[in-house]
């Protein structure tokens, strides 16, 4: 039977696949996509809500983005011949009215390829602060960090074509992810509170200042931290057997991604109160310490970026050729590769350059995009599924769809203020 778009396009994405990753491995790649450039806007979110609110919303955040994660996995393993998003939006949707389908197609496709440049164009901004972190008695501009950060990139970039081909980088991103984010921590720890929070700063269980603007501010940026939905298909495809993708999601990379959210979260907030950097590496002077966390921070947006640049352009390169604009010989995919490589880091360096405030793009990519990419969109698929397929075979219960209803009204409410207030917030610092 025929998917949508899946049966075109299935020889050549086939032709970037790494069968066989098991279930360790992919908690590995899930945590290195998941855990990037949000965990560094942990101090901030913390501080916006306090020390108890900012642990019960993030673990609830956290539940609900695997919960969502979930979803996706029971519509991929009723049709796991998708191998991206968007093949599987398709396929859910193959038996409802052709109009709905192409709609839920192109949704999902654009968000996602507009998610995955700002994410890159993130990663790309958070690379350049780094180097400059690193290389703080040389004064270059901040465009031009990310530009050398770019060229850096590239060689890995233009040699990784699948997930799974290589896998110790994936745990070298781990560690340096750690080094990141451990690093501020145990500097500020060895100053002590004394020193390192002012006697303006508050710490508080809850916020004193707390507004609904700083509510759904944090939300954006848990948001953002959380989201993997957009690639995890990609990553279900690569494993050697799929059905164990529940406990690779949800009992290996669920436990590590809370505790180094609430680890960061919670630790830059006691230390530095109310007055918290928007990036955790900033609470560092610039000094030997500061170059060492700075390096780590440098590797881990490389390895990150590669991740997703990956999965980006495998979906470019196999869309246009199904759209016929470019020729599939095997023969020029090598050639094809390498265009589609340099035009995204060079776009993700010119988007870097439109939003240079690291916690309000966040924000921003947190209300606008994880909302209906994230959220919306896969609990639609599964619906679909669910009305094709019937409930009962689904065993799903009441108190699940409760559940469901729960995480749509809440993914509105993120959609429409947080665009709203972070909208005002890039407006007033420009």
């Amino acid at each position: 039977e025929d998917y949508g778009s899946i049966a075109a396009s299935k020889v050549l994405s086939n032709s970037f696949r790494h069968k066989g990753n098991s279930a360790v491995l992919t908690a590995g790649l899930s945590i290195a996509d998941v855990v990037g450039a949000g965990v560094l806007a942990m101090g901030p979110a913390t501080a916006n809500l306090g020390w108890l609110l900012g642990s019960i919303v993030l673990i609830l955040l956290l539940a609900m983005n695997i919960h969502i994660t979930l979803l996706i996995w029971r519509v991929y393993m009723e049709y796991p011949q998708a191998n991206t998003l968007t093949e599987l939006a398709s396929a859910a949707f193959a038996k409802a009215p052709a109009a709905h389908q192409r709609a839920i197609e192109w949704a999902t496709s654009s968000i996602q390829s507009v998610w995955i440049f700002a994410a890159l164009a993130l990663y790309t901004l958070t690379m350049g602060k780094g180097l400059g972190m690193i290389f703080y008695d040389a004064h270059l501009c901040l465009p031009v960090w990310t530009l050398i950060g770019c060229l850096l990139i590239l060689p890995g970039n233009l040699h990784v074509r699948s997930l799974g081909e290589y896998s110790s980088p994936i745990w070298i991103n781990i560690a340096t992810t750690m080094g990141t984010c451990l690093i501020p921590i145990v500097w500020l720890a060895c100053q002590g509170v004394d020193s390192t929070r002012s006697s303006t700063a508050t710490f508080a269980a809850v916020a004193p200042d707390l507004t609904g603007s700083s509510f759904v501010s944090s939300l954006c940026t848990y948001g953002f931290a959380f989201c993997g939905q957009f690639i995890i298909v990609e990553i279900m495809s690569e494993m050697e057997n799929p059905a164990e993708f529940p406990k690779a999601y949800a009992y290996m990379s669920g436990p590590v991604q809370a505790a180094i959210f609430l680890f960061v979260g919670l630790g830059v907030y006691y230390y530095r109160g109310s007055e918290a950097h928007d990036l955790v590496l900033e609470e560092l002077p610039f000094n030997g310490l500061g170059r060492i966390a700075a390096g780590c921070l440098v590797v881990h947006m490389t390895v990150t970026f590669v991740i997703k640049s990956v999965i980006f352009c495998q979906h470019s390169v196999t869309s246009l050729s199904k759209n016929g604009l470019i020729d599939d010989d095997s023969r020029n995919s090598k050639r094809q590769w390498y265009l589609s490589v340099l035009v995204v880091v060079s776009v993700s360096w010119l988007v870097a350059q439109i939003v240079p405030f690291f916690e309000d793009l966040v924000n921003l990519m947190g209300a606008a995009l994880v909302p209906i990419g994230c959220f919306i969109l896969p609990i639609l698929y599964y619906l679909r599924l669910l009305m094709d397929k019937g409930f009962e075979s689904n065993a799903i219960g009441v108190a699940e769809l409760l559940i469901i209803q729960l995480e749509l009204a809440l993914s509105v409410v993120i959609l429409v203020y947080g665009i709203y207030t972070t909208s005002i917030s890039i407006m007033d610092k420009w």
